[in-house]
């Protein structure tokens, strides 16, 4: 019995001296982690300091401001856009900040900012190419292959670009993508058309979008009708034969290509007058 009391008396002053080292062990740990913790705070706070110390102090100005891709924006308004001047600051200047300002223009579709240490920066633009200019009751919209409004032009034809008409809707603002259901087909067909020169100047065609299922292009007097899609094809086949007509058929005013392997005309007196 005495040897057990003993035993239990040893045990439990272990135990004991056991717990103190556990709890030593856990005191040096959490205060190792603080100590790295607060070094941690000190050395963000200080490089969060030495960072705003740096794009404040009166170094490293921007000398050069290199814009590339500016065809229908001047610099100065695309500096003034982007909020960029030389003298500033190059470590201040936020390549976030100045993409999301530059695009507030409707030419802007994107930019990218490099900056060269220590005083340059080089700006890479992408405008919007208009495709064709879209008729409203007053005036005219460039649009982009994408459907986007760019800006309103009064004389459509300053821009030698087709022109989009017989489409309705609300106003349009700059820089807001145009909500039609047919102006994506008839934009496409606007740029098959201007690419394609036997049309004649691209400021003379005209693409016809009233219908929701047709498409009608007006070039040299006549009257195209063409429906959607497989422009090549259907145009390819007129082409073949388009000499032939005018020859034989002074008057024409009207050319249906809608229906497979079929060129199809109409003279001015069975048209109507060949217009819509």
């Amino acid at each position: 019995p005495e040897a057990a009391s003993g035993w239990r008396r040893f045990a439990r002053s272990n135990k004991i001296v056991r717990r103190r080292e556990h709890s030593l062990f856990t005191w040096r740990t959490a205060l190792k982690a603080a100590v790295v913790a607060g070094l941690a705070l000190v050395f963000a706070f200080a490089a969060w300091g030495a960072a705003r110390w740096l794009t404040r102090v009166p170094w490293l100005p921007v000398a050069e401001v290199r814009i590339e891709g500016l065809r229908h924006v001047g610099k100065a308004e695309a500096l003034d856009l982007m909020g960029v001047s030389e003298g500033r600051n190059i470590l201040s200047v936020s390549p976030g900040e100045m993409v999301r300002r530059a695009v507030r223009s409707p030419w802007i579709k994107g930019i990218s900012v490099h900056r060269h240490l220590p005083a340059s920066l080089r700006v890479q633009v992408e405008e919007r190419a208009p495709v064709a200019v879209l008729h409203r009751e007053k005036g005219g919209f460039l649009v982009d292959s994408e459907g986007r409004a760019i800006v309103p032009v009064e004389d459509a034809r300053l821009w030698r670009l087709p022109v989009v008409s017989g489409l309705s809707g609300r106003r349009i603002a700059p820089g807001e993508r145009v909500d039609a259901g047919n102006l994506a087909a008839a934009l496409e067909l606007a740029r098959f058309a201007a690419a394609e020169k036997r049309f004649g100047a691209s400021e003379a065609i005209e693409i016809w979008a009233g219908d929701p299922h047709d498409l009608s292009l007006f070039a040299d007097g006549l009257e195209i009708r063409v429906g959607r899609g497989d422009y090549a094809e259907k145009f390819g086949r007129y082409f073949l034969v388009a000499d032939q007509l005018r020859r034989r058929a002074p008057d024409l005013a009207v050319v249906d290509l809608r229906f497979q392997g079929q060129v199809i005309v109409r003279s001015k007196e069975e048209a109507g007058g060949g217009r819509r």
